[in-house]
Formats: C-alpha cells, structure tokens, sequence
C-alpha cells in the first residue's frame, strides 16, 4: 500500500477540501428576491387552489349523468344475465320457430340427421 503523500487521489482530495474551506458561502436571497419569490409561490398556490376547486365541481356535476349510465349498463347487465340463466335452464321461449339459410330447422341438434329420399 502506497503513502498517502505519494498517492494522486489523496492529494487531489485534499486539495478539493482545502479549496472548499477556503470558499465563503454565498448570501442567501436579498429582500427584494426573497418577497419576489414568496410572491410567484403565492400566486401559483392560488392558481393550483382554484384549478383543483374546478376540477371539483365538474366532477360533483358529472355525478347524475355517471350514475345514469351506470345503472344502463347495470340493467343491461343483469338483463343478458336472465337470458343465459333462461338458456342454461332451457326455458328459452320462442315465439316463432327458427329455422336455418337451407330452410331446416334451427332445434335440430349437431349429429341428428334425417335421410331425404
């Protein structure tokens, strides 16, 4: 292990502190910047109150219109629900009887065929 006095980076490190301590810290803000700043934060505050209050009272307008169509779709919903409890059960009701493009009937199920002569 080398000295520290022949090492490059011991001696740049003290050189960096050295430097730092020698160095006065700057003034903070003078009066007129200091109320300038205080000023466009106080502004900009306002601004952000003022946007969120509006964002607000869309949302507490929109409310009856959401509702509305939330309970649209709820109804549609439970609507499509009875229909396929009706098909699980098998109680779907016809009014008409359905038949197919070729004119046979739609009920005939996959594998029963009848001959034709």
């Amino acid at each position: 292990m080398q000295g520290q006095q022949h090492n490059t980076l011991w001696n740049q490190a003290r050189q960096w502190q050295t430097n730092a301590g020698n160095q006065r810290p700057s003034n903070g803000l003078s009066g007129f910047k200091l109320v300038a700043a205080w000023i466009v934060g106080s502004i900009v505050m306002v601004f952000s109150l003022f946007a969120a209050l509006i964002m607000m009272v869309l949302g507490i307008i929109m409310l009856p219109f959401i509702r509305r169509r939330m309970k649209k779709r709820m109804s549609e919903m439970q609507q499509r629900m009875q229909e396929a409890q009706d098909k699980a059960n098998g109680r779907q009701n016809y009014s008409r009887p359905e038949t197919r493009e070729d004119g046979s009937d739609a009920t005939t199920l996959d594998g029963e065929y009848q001959v034709k002569d």
